[in-house]
């Protein structure tokens, strides 16, 4: 089995758009990125209607967990 698709098993992402586009290890921070993406073009359902719709916000960022919760920081480049 592939790396990726350990990680996408582990994640729940058979069945949807999303796939694990990289995984890498920083043994010097000991952190886990794991990057996800989906398909240009992708349609995805609203949560209430079930209309499916284009995305609008692109930006790559990184997510994590920690003491105080889940944050986000948005990447520039």
């Amino acid at each position: 089995m592939i790396q990726k698709d350990l990680f996408a098993m582990a994640l729940g992402l058979q069945g949807t758009l999303w796939y694990v586009a990289d995984v890498r290890f920083d043994r010097d921070h000991m952190r886990l990125e794991i990057g996800l993406d989906f398909p240009p073009g992708s349609r995805f359902p609203h949560s209430d209607s079930g209309e499916h719709h284009s995305t609008y916000d692109c930006e790559h960022r990184i997510w994590w967990k920690g003491g105080n919760g889940v944050r986000s920081v948005q990447l520039t480049n």
